[in-house]
């Protein structure tokens, strides 16, 4: 089922759900769980997350609402053949589909407007800005080596219906970038969270919902803090981790 020289299986509070990653490599942070946390779909709806990683996403949003068609999107071949590997260890196949395949080149893989819902934890570090990761796999989930924000944005309003909305965490720095990009590109932002650490520290990432033709209107939600004194977990944040008693 995995390789336990290269590979790590665990049990993740959310779901119960089993997931192995790679020990070398791209292993997903607490922003997926975040983005998975904000991202709200209607049991009807058709979601893509672009970028799926190991299918971290998918299995997520398969566990914390009752959505019934996921698909993820992957551009590196080891990290599509985890994904699908997650996907049939938590018997969810006929829930998510996992696609290997680039971003920039979605019509050759979708009709424009196939999807209800897009969700994406792109790599959102300009190449230059910061070490990069000397393990390729990480560094292009990281940085913009394979696609830029330009190249996302195209994807994100070809993928989406009219009045679909998109999903996206992203760094507070190039927030104002974004959200540029997103209104020029007809995705209008509606919702904007930032997460902080601590009370005192300033944000260390942006949640964002937009929405494809709708009309000019952002909401700036309350912040997010993930910890209060110490290294002790928010009530909140121990409600999104599942780190609060039931």
């Amino acid at each position: 089922m995995y390789n336990p020289d290269t590979e790590t299986l665990e049990t993740l509070k959310i779901g119960n759900l089993l997931y192995i990653q790679p020990k070398q490599g791209y292993r997903f942070s607490v922003d997926a769980i975040l983005l998975a946390d904000f991202v709200k779909v209607k049991p009807d709806e058709r979601i893509i997350d672009l970028g799926t990683g190991s299918g971290i996403l998918p299995l997520l949003i398969a566990a914390l609402t009752p959505v019934c068609e996921i698909v993820g999107l992957e551009l590196q071949e080891r990290l599509a053949q985890i994904a699908r590997r997650n996907v049939r260890l938590n018997a969810l196949d006929d829930r998510i589909q996992i696609l290997e395949g680039n971003l920039r080149q979605v019509p050759q893989l979708f009709r424009a407007g196939t999807f209800d819902v897009l969700c994406s934890n792109p790599p959102y570090r300009k190449v230059g800005s910061g070490r990069i990761n000397p393990e390729n796999e990480q560094a292009i989930a990281r940085h913009e080596i394979a696609c830029s924000l330009g190249d996302l944005l195209v994807a994100w309003k070809y993928l989406v219906k009219p009045g679909g909305r998109v999903f996206v965490v992203y760094l507070p720095e190039r927030l104002s970038e974004l959200l540029a990009g997103l209104t020029a590109s007809r995705l209008e932002p509606k919702k904007l969270r930032c997460v902080h650490s601590t009370q005192q520290s300033s944000a260390s990432l942006a949640l964002v919902e937009a929405q494809r033709d709708a009309s000019p209107g952002l909401i700036v939600l309350p912040p997010l803090f993930l910890y209060t004194n110490g290294q002790e977990y928010s009530e909140e944040a121990k409600r999104i981790l599942r780190e609060k008693d039931e």
